[in-house]
């Protein structure tokens, strides 16, 4: 490959992940208001850490610490999204 078709190709990646984190976000900000809604707990560690090792299970193991970073990043995120929408709802 060719630079301007690397360049091009990290570019494309970079818009499907922007794309699949609006929609992961979304996702959270509706379990949110379901746990909201239904006084229930809509999130679990447990289940976290499932999905984590599932995923580095499925990864690379030269990928492994990256990916752990990347899933670990997305799951603090996450959940400050999710407290945020709890706290505008209970205002």
């Amino acid at each position: 490959m060719e630079l301007e078709e690397l360049l091009q190709h990290l570019s494309e990646g970079e818009r499907s992940l922007a794309q699949a984190f609006k929609d992961y976000m979304l996702t959270a900000s509706a379990l949110a208001e379901y746990g909201v809604k239904n006084g229930v707990s809509a999130a679990s560690s447990a289940g976290e850490e499932e999905r984590l090792s599932a995923l580095l299970k499925s990864t690379d193991s030269y990928l492994r610490p990256y990916m752990e970073e990347f899933v670990n990043t997305l799951f603090s995120l996450s959940a400050a999204f999710r407290s945020e929408i709890i706290d505008d709802m209970d205002e």
